[in-house]
């Protein structure tokens, strides 16, 4: 009986309903990407990118882009999202120490 209800509560908790925000779209990708290029920053090629744009790493909902500082060795990756059809940089960002 204890593994009965085990099971009904675990596929209650697994199968509910998810609430989702949606997250703002800071910028458009292609806007901010003319600006580090304007900027000298450096592209760096990543597998499983897109043919616009080889520094973009992308699965069907989320993706990164990965930058070279001009300044300094550390990459940046930036967090990206598809929104209707194009992609979205998300208010944060992490950077990648070499």
């Amino acid at each position: 009986m204890k593994n009965f209800f085990k099971a009904v509560f675990l596929t209650t908790i697994l199968t509910a309903p998810q609430q989702v925000l949606a997250i703002p779209c800071a910028t458009d990708y292609a806007n901010y990407r003319n600006q580090l290029l304007k900027d000298k920053w450096t592209p760096v090629a990543v597998p499983n990118n897109i043919d616009l744009y080889t520094e973009v790493s992308t699965g069907a909902r989320i993706a990164t882009a990965k930058w070279l500082n001009p300044e300094r060795s550390e990459e940046f990756l930036v967090v990206l999202w598809w929104q209707s059809k194009r992609l979205c940089i998300s208010p944060q960002f992490s950077l990648v120490n070499n």
